[in-house]
């Protein structure tokens, strides 16, 4: 076995260990679970700390996601892709969540990359979701993309909501908005100083 063999291997074996017990697992647990002696460990890696940090670098690696979210299908109804990729975007909300809550965002804060953020799905990836429908749209598709993040985050949200909202509710707010179809929004009036 190579030696980035081993790595990958250890680090497999701590990710669940890391979900579990955040920052206090300990060498001689992550060893148990890799099935290696602590001195394996310690030949791939400098300290327990590098471990963790690739291990949770590994577990929040944005590259899965959007594998995922590049395999939506562009000829789908603009709908059809958008629920999907609120589906795709909650369940990386639930996983990410509750693997930082394990780690404790704060032992963590400035040592992980900036694509491991809503924005830059936002930016980089959701965007081509929304250009076969661009004509479509009021919004350019990258503050299209930054509003059905901060909608699909924000409806996970158990600090917000005691029932997560569900992909198409999320999607039918974003297209239609709140008023019934065909009812226009009162125009607004500045208001006059008295």
């Amino acid at each position: 076995m190579t030696a980035e063999d081993r790595r990958a291997a250890i680090i497999a074996a701590t990710i669940p260990l890391l979900r579990a017990r955040g920052w206090s697992v300990t060498v001689k647990e992550i060893s148990a679970a890799a099935l290696v002696a602590e001195g394996t460990i310690f030949s791939v890696f400098q300290d327990k700390e590098e471990l963790l940090l690739a291990a949770l670098r590994t577990a929040l690696d944005p590259a899965p996601t959007e594998e995922q979210l590049g395999q939506i299908e562009l000829s789908l109804p603009l709908e059809e892709r958008l629920i999907r990729a609120v589906e795709i975007l909650q369940g990386l909300v639930a996983r990410t969540g509750e693997l930082l809550s394990a780690v404790h965002l704060d032992n963590v804060r400035g040592r992980l990359p900036q694509h491991f953020t809503g924005d830059h799905f936002a930016r980089k990836v959701l965007p081509r979701l929304f250009e076969p429908s661009r004509s479509e749209l009021r919004l350019d598709p990258v503050v299209a993309s930054q509003a059905l993040v901060a909608i699909a985050v924000g409806g996970q949200s158990s600090a917000i909501f005691r029932k997560p909202m569900l992909p198409s509710e999320i999607v039918d707010i974003l297209l239609g908005g709140f008023l019934v179809s065909g009812v226009s929004p009162a125009p607004l009036t500045p208001a006059i100083d008295q």
